[in-house]
């Protein structure tokens, strides 16, 4: 990971926004992701991949920009199985 930010003040109209990488998401090697983004839990992100907009949980997403490919849950039961980890539970 790299941050160019470094504690200066943004002088620019781009405005700055947090990364979140949520539990056990995968990120692989090359990597770019883009300001405000969030990885879900359990998400993977293939290497040399372009991230611009969020990443829903328990899904693979892969290129430039990244697209899902895969996902390895039906939308009920990801729900459910991140309610219980961000409890700390399995589910």
């Amino acid at each position: 990971m790299a941050d160019w930010r470094h504690g200066k003040k943004d002088r620019t109209d781009i405005g700055i926004a947090p990364v979140t990488i949520d539990d056990n998401a995968w990120i692989g090697m090359g990597v770019t992701i883009l300001k405000g983004v969030t990885i879900g839990a359990a998400a993977v992100v293939g290497a040399a991949s372009a991230v611009t907009k969020n990443v829903e949980p328990f899904t693979t997403v892969v290129g430039d920009p990244a697209r899902v490919i895969n996902s390895t849950w039906q939308h009920a039961e990801r729900a459910e199985i991140a309610a219980a980890a961000k409890r700390g539970h399995q589910p």
